[in-house]
């Protein structure tokens, strides 16, 4: 929209802005955009301003609802601009939140917040992590997008231990960092089963006709199984035919002897 619209009528000359003061829109004379802002706002120890160095932005609202037949692009302008004066400059603009303890079998999830200076949900931001483990290897992340404004992480599980972990992300070409620990700990899964019912189950035999037994009782047990009749040894036979040819070792065996056989009587004369 703003490169429809008519230009505003501004003082011609040079403006020595200070250092707090950010651009957003630059004066263009004659076609070509020249290094002399139009549009600044700043950030001081006494607040924000901002500084519109031309006079008619009205026209801006009127050319609008002509291109678009409505006011809501310029609308939209103002009401962030009024956000930005408005807002309270403490307000946090990068957030990142993750748990400070987890169990060993737990996934490590990240969740991160970026805002523009006008506190709106900033879209595009190249959020990178690193943790830390307490032998001081480190690991390298980086933060998908998943809505407007919010980007999430998913470390996978991580061995028990402690680990340092540092977020950084750039807006507006300045640097923001977040920091934290989380503490993975062990699990024992003896500990994680519910222990044993033993009167439930004791109440489910006697309905069904059992008997318990504990694990200091386990002759009776086996007493108890033998007088019951219900197990008795059992013997299975089962018979096979195979032809004496199948057993090439016997036969082998069977025909060196038949031969020393018949050489020991040749040599005796009893042939």
């Amino acid at each position: 929209m703003l490169a429809e619209v008519p230009p505003l009528v501004a003082p011609f000359g040079e403006a020595d802005w200070g250092p707090a003061h950010a651009p957003l829109l630059f004066q263009r004379i004659g076609g070509i955009t020249t290094a002399y802002p139009l549009l600044t706002v700043a950030q001081t120890s006494q607040g924000r301003s901002m500084v519109l160095l031309g006079e008619g932005s009205w026209r801006w609202r009127q050319v609008g609802y002509l291109r678009t037949d409505s006011h809501e692009r310029f609308n939209e302008l103002v009401g962030k601009l009024t956000q930005y004066l408005t807002s309270d400059p403490g307000v946090d603009r990068f957030r990142v939140d993750g748990p400070r303890l987890l169990d060993e079998d737990q996934r490590l999830n990240f969740q991160a917040r970026v805002y523009d200076a006008t506190l709106q949900p900033l879209q595009g931001a190249d959020i990178s992590l690193q943790m830390t483990d307490s032998a001081g290897a480190s690991y390298d992340y980086r933060f998908s997008s998943s809505n407007p404004g919010r980007y999430s992480l998913d470390a996978g599980r991580l061995p028990k231990g402690t680990y340092n972990w540092t977020a950084q992300t750039d807006i507006a070409e300045k640097a923001f960092r977040r920091s934290g620990t989380v503490a993975i700990r062990g699990i024992q899964l003896e500990r994680n089963g519910r222990p044993a019912q033993h009167d439930a189950l004791r109440r489910m035999a006697e309905q069904t006709g059992g008997t318990t037994f504990s694990s200091a009782a386990l002759k009776d047990l086996t007493q108890a199984l033998t007088d019951s009749g219900q197990f008795v040894p059992e013997l299975r036979l089962s018979e096979r035919l195979q032809d004496l040819i199948g057993w090439k070792t016997l036969l082998y065996i069977l025909t060196f002897l038949l031969a020393a056989e018949w050489a020991i009587r040749r040599w005796a004369g009893t042939y």
